[in-house]
Parts: C-alpha cells; sequence; structure tokens
C-alpha cells in the first residue's frame, strides 16, 4: 500500500512512480487516503468524506488485480464518536458507489477504541481492517470486538523495517491469509447490463 491522496488537494507525487515499479515487479499494489475528517453538521460531515473519497478515486483509479482503496484514520479533526463514525462511514460508501470495492480501514486500536468508542458497525457492512499496533508479539491487538470476530487481514506490525532497496526505515506489515490475491480487486463486469426484475411504470 502506498500514499495516494490527503484531505481534498493533496496528491503525493511519488504515488505514481511507486505504482509503476511495485506492478512492474509482479508485487500487488493498492492505494491509502489520509483522511483529514472535517464538518459541523451531518451535511458537512457528509459532503467532506465523499470529496475526499472522489478525490482519492480519482487520483488513484483502482484497477482489478489491485489492492482495494484504504482509508487511513489517524485523527479526528474535532469530531466527536458519532461525527467522525458518519464520516468515515460516508467515505468509505463513496468509494464503494464509485468503485463497487468495499475497502479497508487502517486504524490503531488505541485510536479506534478512543474515537469511534470501538465500534463493530464498519465490519459488519463488510469493511475490512488494516490494524496498525506496533509490537514485537506474535499478534495484534484488534478492536471492535475482534472487528467483529473477522479479525484483521493487513497488520502493520512494525514503522521501522530494512528492506532492501529502500534507503531509511520502511513500515512492517503482515497479511492474515495465504496471498494477496485473495483480497485484490476483481475484473469490472463487462457487456451490456441485465434486468434482474422486469420494469414497473408507475404514475
Amino acid at each position: 500500500f502506498a500514499k495516494a491522496t490527503e484531505g481534498t488537494t493533496y496528491v503525493d507525487a511519488t504515488y505514481p512512480v511507486n505504482r509503476a515499479g511495485a506492478e512492474g515487479m509482479g508485487i500487488r499494489f493498492g492505494a491509502y487516503h489520509f483522511g483529514r475528517p472535517e464538518g459541523t453538521s451531518a451535511a458537512t460531515l457528509t459532503g467532506s468524506a465523499i470529496a475526499q473519497a472522489d478525490h482519492l478515486v480519482d487520483v488513484a483509479q483502482p484497477q482489478p488485480g489491485e489492492l482495494p482503496p484504504v482509508l487511513d484514520l489517524e485523527v479526528t479533526g474535532g469530531l466527536g464518536t458519532d461525527g467522525l463514525a458518519q464520516w468515515a462511514q460516508a467515505f468509505l460508501d463513496e468509494v464503494k458507489a464509485r468503485t463497487g470495492v468495499s475497502g479497508f480501514v487502517y486504524s490503531s486500536p488505541n485510536f479506534w477504541k478512543a474515537n469511534l468508542a470501538n465500534t463493530g458497525n464498519f465490519a459488519l457492512a463488510g469493511y475490512r481492517l488494516w490494524v496498525a499496533h506496533w509490537t514485537s508479539k506474535s499478534r495484534p491487538q484488534v478492536p471492535a470486538q475482534n472487528w467483529n470476530g473477522v479479525g484483521w487481514r493487513f497488520w502493520q506490525w512494525t514503522n521501522c523495517v530494512s528492506v532492501p532497496g529502500i534507503r531509511h526505515c520502511a513500515d512492517g506489515d503482515r497479511m492474515n491469509g495465504p496471498d494477496p490475491s485473495a483480497v485484490a480487486i476483481e475484473p469490472y463486469p463487462s457487456g451490456l447490463p441485465l434486468l434482474s426484475i422486469p420494469p414497473t411504470i408507475v404514475g
């Protein structure tokens, strides 16, 4: 995963280089957005979230075979628990509406418990967890009652690991599963749309 966007205007200049380089080496690749929640009402919260989700999708342009988009949630923007949950839900729902893909949430257990009341609603909605818990233990702490029993899919276990070809510290991550292809974006539907039920006439 590489940073693509932040807020409504910032684009990481290294994103296209990282994407091309990783995929050129046959590495599964995905984009994340550093969320900047804001708003003072239901309308402005939702508007902010949708604008940032659209920014991510427009820049990252997720493609089949890549990893799903990620919302990196580390700051509250001064929002309370309910407002932050509404903002994050609107962001993820907009990404799904634009791409058909259920994205990931990146968060630490402490942040989730302190600022989102340890809610399991995101797990129930089908959004998977990339948990940030830096530890030498064999397993991470997982918020929301083990993400409502689903558990973590990716685990960032350190922010400083040595990787050949990278000059400084890199984040270290593990996947809970045998192969990243299991979570890759599936091919988009092709051909003409088909009605599943007959149309009705009203009025």
